[in-house]
Parts: C-alpha cells; sequence; structure tokens
C-alpha cells in the first residue's frame, strides 16, 4: 500500500520590495444602506515588505465601525488571494513567523490590539487564529455571523501552562492544522499545543489572514476600539502543508 506524500510549499516568503497585490487584498464588506463599502484597511498604517517579512505599523488605530461589530473588529486585515484545500480524507497545515508590539495599549488586554494569522473560511464563517500581543499568545476559535449560520460564537484560549515566552516584538512560530478526516483542529506556537477541539466542522477549503485587531464591543451605538492605541506586527514566510 502506498503511503500518502505530504505536499509543502511557501505562500509567499515577502521577499519585497513591496506587497504581493497578486497573492492578498484587504477584507472589504459590500455597501450597507447608506451605500458606503467598509475596507479594514487603516489609513496611516506603514508597510514594509523584504528579507522574508511583512512588518505592519500603526501608531494609533483610527477605524471604528459604530454599528456592526465583524466590521469593527478587523483594523487591518489582509486575505489570501487564493484558497487552499483541506483534503477530504487528510489534514493541512499552515505556519508563518508573528511578532508583535503593542502601543499604548492596557497591559495584558489583548482587546485593545492583536496581530492576526488567520485561517477562514468566510462561506460557513469557521476562522483559526493565532495572536500576539507584546505580553500574550493565544488561540481563537470562532465561528463568524454570516448569513445561514444560527449560533456565531468567538472563543479566546490562553494556554499558561504551555511554556511560551512572550516578550514586545519577539517572534513566535504559528501553526494551525486542520484536519478533515479526524473533524478536528489544533494550534501550536513553538511547536507547543495551545489548543485542540474535535468533532469540529472542517471546511473544504481556506484562506489565509494576516491582520490587526480590536475585540472591544460596541456600546450604545458607538464603537469603543480606538482608545488611543496602536500596533506593530510582523508575519513572517507562510509556509502550506497537505498531507491527502
Amino acid at each position: 500500500m502506498s503511503q500518502a506524500v505530504t505536499q509543502a510549499r511557501t505562500y509567499d516568503d515577502f521577499t519585497g520590495p513591496e506587497l504581493d497585490t497578486g497573492r492578498w487584498f484587504y477584507l472589504e464588506y459590500p455597501p450597507g444602506p447608506d451605500g458606503v463599502s467598509w475596507r479594514c484597511e487603516e489609513p496611516s498604517a506603514r508597510t514594509e515588505v523584504g528579507d522574508g517579512t511583512l512588518n505592519v505599523h500603526v501608531e494609533r488605530f483610527e477605524r471604528g465601525h459604530d454599528q456592526v461589530q465583524i466590521m469593527d473588529n478587523p483594523k487591518h486585515l489582509l486575505l489570501s488571494t487564493e484558497s487552499f484545500p483541506v483534503p477530504a480524507g487528510g489534514r493541512a497545515s499552515f505556519s508563518l513567523q508573528l511578532a508583535a508590539t503593542s502601543r499604548n495599549a492596557a497591559p495584558r488586554d489583548y482587546r485593545d490590539g492583536f496581530a492576526s494569522f488567520n485561517v477562514l473560511d468566510l462561506s460557513s464563517g469557521m476562522v483559526f487564529d493565532l495572536c500576539a500581543t507584546s505580553d500574550q499568545v493565544f488561540a481563537i476559535y470562532e465561528r463568524l455571523p454570516v448569513p445561514g449560520v444560527e449560533a456565531p460564537f468567538t472563543h479566546v484560549i490562553d494556554s499558561p501552562l504551555a511554556g511560551i515566552e512572550t516578550a514586545a516584538g519577539r517572534p513566535h512560530h504559528c501553526e494551525v492544522t486542520l484536519d478533515a478526516a479526524q473533524r478536528s483542529a489544533e494550534w501550536r506556537v513553538d511547536g507547543a499545543l495551545v489548543f485542540e477541539v474535535r468533532d469540529v466542522l472542517v471546511p473544504d477549503e481556506v484562506k489565509l489572514g494576516v491582520g490587526l485587531i480590536t475585540l472591544h464591543p460596541i456600546a450604545d451605538g458607538t464603537s469603543r476600539s480606538v482608545r488611543g492605541q496602536g500596533l506593530s506586527a510582523s508575519f513572517g514566510p507562510i509556509q502550506v502543508t497537505a498531507t491527502p
């Protein structure tokens, strides 16, 4: 019996000198009742690409939506133009190096802003993220409130006994693995398992994302996510492996 062959490739090695717009686009929501679309891009963001790293710096967040939570959260979010299949009888893994430096944020309050590596399917709303601030690294397991989803949820998972050392600007190897055969998902940071779920809806395919996100709830018709804080983040080469 032949063994399944793992296929591995680099989606983006960030050699620069500019962001490859053939590989990435900004998440943009279609026009609402006011006829205006909502683009998840910070107007004052500084972006540098080269030497295997995408660097994004926002001194102070400016984008806040007063009505829709999933539009308020992603301040600056790039999604892959390509979708990546998860083999029906196998698994797929997605990884990169991730580092973050929080700016004028409340200590150990990830809601003020974090860098994210996103593995997501917008049609089903399933989200599997690994995230970092200056002093925290954590997983997000989420189902977005997209059409057809009756019970959306957002879970932020810290794994305090995983032994992960954190510091401002410290890079972490982040890897998300989706296993269609086992109906499971795993989140690993620096080789340590920080979270896993079983009997999960594994999408047929996913997109990847890199971004800067906040998680303060809208209150009284006003965004509370823009508080004078900002974030700097770096994202290393993105690797994709699949085993049928």
